[in-house]
């Protein structure tokens, strides 16, 4: 046996024992730490759930603190006049739009049902259901209430009842006028625990401050009614606790050992709370043998890592011993077989040094001949390779806008409603609030990823864009003292603008876009400071007179015609560029700063193509670097750029505002923002359902905001159809990406109110106020 046989078998034999012992402690260890994670998985999962609870029940609080401001129901409770038809097919309406509400009651402050949706009630006294009469009283105190889960006697349909003080909108110092009686099927409470994502066998309740079972996640619900308080988790669930345990046999919900994880309600606090507690139960063999399973699986990968990288190492070391003469074998053989870049290592100076000095020089006189053949080769195919690269990069920059297009507009919807519900959320927590930092890095995550989205459309030329007649010594001369303050003192900014400059028609804000993003980029290659120079001239170019590099479209080349152009140059004495990154800084992505996107120059491109124009760069390394980007000259006289107009102070409006969206989600968040602005809200998941939303409304509805792509019928036909019906009716189109259904090549038609998504509460609420008062 050889040597280094004979060292592989003992060093084998003791990473054995070491894995052994290694492996039994990380098994416990494992398992310990997974069955962990597992149960606060399970509590995450038991919280969600609890949360959504509660916010569904703070939602309904609020739309029914709404309807306290309805004209009609003002006028009846003022006793001004008596309920009609009209008042009736209007409260039905109310509880079908901000639902699910099984009746809904007006009651005076005498205790009398002015208005219902159930007919057989009106005129009734309060009085003859208890939990009426006890919600009416504190209602009559001037604070909202909602009880815990009832059955009525006339309906014995389990409900929730909400009760809510009306006080007179003109007159808000005089007593309450009335109060609003809401009944809310409990079904809606069933529903979200058996929505549960969780393991088929998994078992959920809800229990009352009582420990009284009131709602399961199962079909089955002869759980209801079940007292539990005597069992050890619900009364500490009941005291406040909130824990995942594992439960023994005989200690659970089922009676088998189980992963147990149960809290109280903790959420909004607008009425009076309801104290319940959730508790989830999974069996073992569901969450906690898989646990002990996968720790074992771990471990036995651990073990195996563990004995061959020790035994690597052992091995390793070993060899040290061996080392010379089996490395010079090696060598050799390898020399032998055509491998000319292999040395003979001289690790001695006696006679076999010698001989490998004499098989170092042979082999590098070899190589150095094979070399230079090589590199001729390289040369004559060289432009085949570019070539082949321009080709590779079009049909890639092609495929990117495509994707960028199709995903632009249902992400731009998951961004609106990310970023939306963080600023609300911001607004219900106080400063203090351990939450509020996590919301801000949720939201600013949510910009950042906006801002990225908006680059790549920016890129694939496919944003909206709002052109005008332009002058660029104007826009030039709009931002100069900003590029001054971005670029820094160290760097001398000098301006030649020609007096005698042509219009072109582009973006006001993408141009200022364009010259921003050169900016900065000429900045980055300056970082001891240096000159930057920005151009203006009118010029007659061809396809030969512009350098085009980057991603380079099939047939580009003919397309720069010989006509007049408005020439901006950028020009900087940085540290320049070689041929290889010339060729590649217009991709997304590519950057040679080790920061940033890499999409700085990309945007460029892609607003100066879909403007019309075209972008060169002239480039060598230590010479510095010059933009020049080509706009077609236009015969018009250029417009006024637009002033800041000061902020209005309030973005309140009481107008009716019918919401068309397909995302249920961000349409929730959109009727939200604007309901919180004062406005009457009517909402629609669709085109069709929209025209039937508005026939049945009576009153008049000053705005549409309707999503532009939409299943079925787009934005743009919802609004046509709707303006024959309601002539006058204003129209704000939302989209993150319209497909040119508003838009002819990425320009905004004239005279259409636009707003990109994803977009800020506040953005919405001016936008909703402007397009109102237009």
């Amino acid at each position: 046996m050889k040597l280094s046989h004979k060292v592989l078998v003992a060093n084998l034999v003791t990473v054995n024992l070491l894995a052994v012992m290694a492996g039994t402690l990380s098994f416990f260890f494992a398992r310990s730490i997974l069955q962990d994670v597992v149960g606060k998985n399970q509590l995450s999962i038991a919280v969600q759930t609890m949360a959504q609870v509660d916010q569904t029940l703070y939602e309904r609080s609020l739309d029914i603190q709404a309807m306290t401001g309805e004209d009609f129901l003002q006028s009846l409770l003022r006793q001004e006049r008596r309920s009609s038809a009209g008042d009736i097919k209007r409260i039905r309406e109310l509880a079908l739009v901000t639902g699910p509400w099984d009746v809904l009651r007006i009651v005076d402050q005498k205790g009398r049902i002015v208005l219902t949706t159930d007919d057989k009630e009106l005129g009734m006294p309060v009085s003859r259901e208890p939990h009426r009469l006890v919600g009416f009283e504190k209602a009559m105190e001037g604070r909202g209430y909602h009880s815990d889960l009832v059955i009525p006697d006339d309906t014995k349909i389990p409900t929730i009842m909400y009760a809510i003080p009306v006080r007179d909108k003109r007159n808000p110092k005089q007593p309450i006028i009335g109060v609003v009686l809401g009944n809310l099927s409990w079904r809606v409470i069933e529903e979200i625990l058996e929505e549960m994502p969780v393991h088929r066998s998994a078992h959920a309740i809800l229990v009352n401050r009582e420990g009284v079972v009131i709602a399961v996640n199962r079909q089955d619900k002869s759980w209801v009614g079940l007292d539990l308080k005597e069992k050890t988790f619900i009364q500490d669930a009941l005291a406040g606790h909130t824990q995942s345990i594992v439960a023994p046999e005989g200690k659970s919900l089922l009676g088998e050992r189980a992963l147990l994880s149960y809290l109280p309600q903790k959420g909004h606090r607008s009425y009076q709370p309801n104290e319940w507690s959730l508790v989830l139960e999974t069996p073992a063999d569901v969450t906690l043998i898989p646990a002990s399973k996968t720790a074992l699986k771990l471990v036995l990968v651990f073990g195996f890592a563990l004995l061959l990288t020790g035994g690597i190492v052992m091995q390793f070391a070993s060899r040290l011993v061996i080392r010379p003469i089996a490395l010079m074998t090696k060598t050799v053989l390898s020399i032998r077989a055509g491998n000319l870049s292999e040395q003979v290592p001289v690790l001695s100076r006696d006679e076999i040094g010698e001989l490998a000095t004499s098989f170092n020089a042979m082999t590098t006189q070899i190589r150095e001949g094979q070399e230079e053949l090589e590199k001729k080769v390289a040369d004559r195919t060289s432009e085949l390779k570019r070539s082949q690269e321009h080709l590779r990069q079009a049909q890639k920059m092609e495929a990117l806008g495509r994707l960028t297009g199709g995903i632009a507009h249902d992400f731009n919807n998951l961004l609106g409603i990310m970023i939306g519900y963080c600023e609300l959320s911001l607004q219900d927590l106080k400063d203090d609030d351990p939450l509020r930092g996590n919301l801000k890095e949720i939201k600013e995550a949510g910009e950042r990823a906006t801002r990225l989205t908006r680059q790549l459309l920016a890129f694939s030329r496919k944003q909206i864009l709002q052109p005008q007649v332009l002058n660029m010594n104007h826009v030039l001369s709009r931002i100069d003292q900003m590029l001054r303050r971005l670029i820094g003192e160290d760097i001398n900014l000098i301006t030649l603008l020609d007096p005698r400059l042509g219009q072109v028609k582009a973006d006001l804000g993408q141009m200022e876009q364009v010259i921003l993003n050169l900016a900065l980029n000429a900045r980055d290659a300056m970082p001891h400071g240096g000159k930057l120079t920005l151009e203006t001239n009118n010029v007659n170019v061809v396809a030969e007179n512009i350098n085009l590099v980057g991603p380079v479209e099939p047939n580009q080349r003919p397309e720069v015609q010989a006509s007049p152009y408005v020439m901006l140059s950028v020009s900087d004495t940085g540290k320049g560029m070689d041929a290889e990154t010339m060729g590649h800084i217009f991709e997304p992505f590519f950057t040679t700063k080790g920061k940033g996107t890499g999409l700085g120059l990309s945007t460029v491109y892609g607003i100066v193509k879909q403007s019309g124009g075209h972008v060169s760069v002239y480039s060598e390394p230590g010479q510095g670097t010059g933009f020049k980007v080509y706009l077609p000259h236009v015969k018009a006289a250029a417009e006024p750029l637009p002033t800041k107009t000061p902020v209005s102070a309030s973005l309140e409006g009481h107008e009716t505002v019918l919401v068309v969206e397909d995302e249920e989600p961000l349409r929730a968040l959109i009727c939200r923002i604007l309901r919180e602005k004062g406005h009457a809200i009517l909402e629609a998941l669709s085109g069709q359902e929209a025209l039937r939303v508005s026939d049945s409304h009576e009153g008049p509805i000053a705005l549409l905001v309707t999503d532009v792509i939409m299943p079925g019928m787009s934005g743009r036909e919802t609004a046509e159809k709707l303006a024959l019906k309601r002539p006058g009716i204003k129209v704000l189109y939302l989209s993150g990406y319209t497909e040119n259904v508003i838009s002819h090549q990425g320009v905004l038609e004239a005279g259409i109110h636009f707003l990109q998504k994803p977009f800020a509460s506040e953005a919405l609420a001016r936008k909703v106020r402007e397009v109102i008062e237009s």
